[in-house]
């Protein structure tokens, strides 16, 4: 099957007109030119089978996520003119520091939370982090009956009556020097 490819109108150097013209990845015969005007030109081409042109455009096609992500890697790396560590620049962006763990700290749940509270879901840690473990509630229960052994009531009534008890000395001392 075949069809023709229509004109391109461009500048072209003398050297290039002479060997030939790729178009869509598929090279074209040397070209018949045209000199419209003395810089631009005009080159026609002849027929071509459009088979080719499709086979070419479907395998370049196979390969261009591949080498569009490469190229783009490439490219912010080339952008990156500031000389900083990749972890000082995340952070200067508003990005994690580090994507894996790199010291002990890393691991730790006080630090996972504060990540989590600071990112949120770019992060990258499951929001269920942020609230204790049955096991950590347990502890805390354990700790707060040792260090707190009275409930808030039994403290409200220790505190009435030592008050009581202040008054009634008080209250001695008021008679015994009157």
């Amino acid at each position: 099957m075949a069809g023709v490819v229509r004109c391109v109108c461009h500048a072209v150097h003398r050297h290039c007109i002479r060997c030939g013209v790729c178009v869509e990845n598929v090279r074209v015969g040397p070209p018949i030119i045209q000199t419209i005007d003395q810089d631009i030109k005009c080159l026609k081409t002849q027929a071509v089978d459009t088979a080719l042109i499709e086979e070419a455009s479907a395998a370049t096609d196979d390969h261009d996520d591949d080498t569009v992500a490469k190229k783009e890697e490439e490219i912010e790396k080339k952008r990156n003119k500031s000389r900083l560590n990749p972890q000082h620049r995340n952070l200067l962006h508003g990005k994690m520091s580090y994507s894996e763990p790199v010291a002990w700290f890393h691991e730790t749940v006080k630090y996972k939370r504060k990540m989590y509270g600071r990112y949120g879901h770019a992060s990258g840690f499951h929001p269920g982090i942020m609230w204790p473990t049955r096991e950590d509630l347990e502890e805390i229960k354990e700790y707060e009956s040792v260090a707190y052994p009275y409930t808030i009531q039994e403290l409200m009534t220790r505190v009435e009556d030592k008050k009581k008890e202040e008054q009634a000395v008080l209250k001695a001392r008021y008679i015994l020097f009157s």
